[in-house]
């Protein structure tokens, strides 16, 4: 079996693996301070130790705040708006590139970043996410797509099948619910863009519909009611207490603390999961493709970064400097050292993705991989890549949960409402 992953994993990338030094003139920093708006995020922790070798290096301060994930986005997005500049580097998603850029928030990055760290050997559809119009604003540190988590004692002990499709899913869930010690699946309520319409978006995508035809909103098409119905009745009826607003990580708590027998959720959700330290089910959890519905399946793709601040990096040196943490922190040395301690998803390089290190840590998940391979065959960038998305989206995610609470019971006017709304946001472009 290890044999197999090593093979599956050498088939799906074919890159050498060249370690990276400091470049020259990098001393030149010395004195220059790089402030880092951040997400708490295991990347960031496995990377907190090595900052002092940076440091000293390069001559350049570093300093990492954290926001959870929505003030995140906020924070950032205050800081640049208003020109505050109080940070040089943001961490940045799919979500936020778009309107970031489109805004002239952030610096294209190819103007600074150190040659000797081979932009080239990211992953083309991670590193894709980090561009707009063309320009490269920034670079990956993790990317993925999407599975089925499902608790496999439990599923083993009972014989039980593993969804495939969305049917099957609801049948599962139904299936395992034993209210109050177990309940049969765990979803995003939380309202955002980035929050319940993240996973929303993906059964929408299955269940044949979409945000957008060219600019016309269109989710609020019989696709878009039936999706809504279904992720209602899952949320409200098989999933804890207070899962209705649950975010992502509570979704994921709920999970690790052996509450909740499955989730669709991201691929390097398994890091946690498999965690001793976090996790009651470790070694009792499977991996499998996400159900597939109507249309088939289809699977979020995704991508996290870091990129440069207009505002915070006003000067040459500064913007120098900024890159070149950036570059080092991204870069092939840096994914070694988090594969090799334990933090094997955080990683976005395809040399990374093909070195003995990374197969060895994954010889035990051959199912992961499957699941995982699978979700990349599926994949795609399913939010709308426009400026407007995080108004627009964010106006639906509230919608959405008040419809999972129950403040809202119209699911077809109330997406009517939120399409709407979204008809207003883009008429301010023309």
């Amino acid at each position: 079996m290890k044999g197999f992953v090593k093979i599956l994993i050498t088939s799906l990338f074919i890159v050498a693996l060249v370690a990276t030094a400091f470049p020259a003139g990098a001393a030149k920093y010395e004195g220059v301070k790089v402030k880092v708006l951040a997400q708490p995020l295991t990347f960031w922790e496995a990377m907190e130790p090595f900052i002092p070798e940076f440091e000293k290096e390069t001559g350049i301060s570093v300093s990492i705040t954290y926001y959870p994930e929505i003030e995140r986005r906020s924070k950032s997005r205050l800081d640049a708006s208003t020109g505050t500049g109080a940070f040089q580097v943001y961490h940045v998603d799919e979500q936020n590139v778009p309107e970031f850029a489109n805004a002239g928030w952030l610096v294209p990055i190819k103007d600074y970043y150190p040659s000797e760290y081979d932009m080239d050997d990211f992953a083309p559809g991670y590193l894709d996410f980090l561009i707009w119009d063309e320009v490269v604003y920034g670079t990956p540190f993790r990317g993925g797509t999407d599975l089925l988590m499902y608790r496999k004692d439990l599923f083993e002990a009972e014989n039980y099948p593993v969804p495939k499709t969305m049917e099957e899913l609801m049948q599962a869930a139904k299936h395992f619910t034993r209210s109050p010690d177990l309940y049969g699946i765990s979803l995003r309520g939380e309202r955002g863009a980035g929050m319940n319409c993240w996973l929303w978006q993906e059964y929408l995508a299955n269940f044949g519909g979409k945000y957008f035809e060219d600019t016309t909103p269109v989710f609020n098409s019989p696709e878009g009611v039936a999706t809504t119905e279904f992720y209602r009745e899952l949320i409200q009826k098989y999933s804890p207490p207070g899962g209705v607003t649950y975010s992502w990580s509570a979704m994921l708590d709920s999970f690790m603390a052996g509450k909740v027998a499955m989730l669709t959720c991201d691929s390097d959700f398994m890091l946690w999961v498999e965690n001793p330290e976090k996790s009651t089910v470790v070694g009792k959890v499977g991996y499998a493709p996400f159900p597939a519905g109507p249309a088939g399946r289809v699977t979020n793709a995704w991508a996290h970064g870091v990129a440069v601040s207009k505002a915070g990096a006003r000067s040459e040196k500064e913007k120098g400097a900024a890159a070149l943490f950036i570059a080092w922190i991204t870069g092939k040395e840096s994914e070694i050292r988090r594969v090799k301690a334990g933090e094997y998803l955080m990683i976005a390089r395809m040399s990374t993705l093909r070195s003995p290190e990374f197969a060895e840590q994954l010889e035990d998940y051959p199912d992961w991989i499957v699941a995982f391979r699978e979700g990349l065959k599926a994949g795609r960038p399913l939010f709308p890549r426009i400026p407007e998305w995080s108004e627009i989206g964010d106006n639906l995610g509230i919608i959405l949960e008040e419809l999972f609470v129950g403040t809202r019971t119209d699911i077809a006017a109330s997406l009517d409402e939120a399409a709407g709304y979204a008809v207003k946001v883009l008429e301010k472009r023309r």
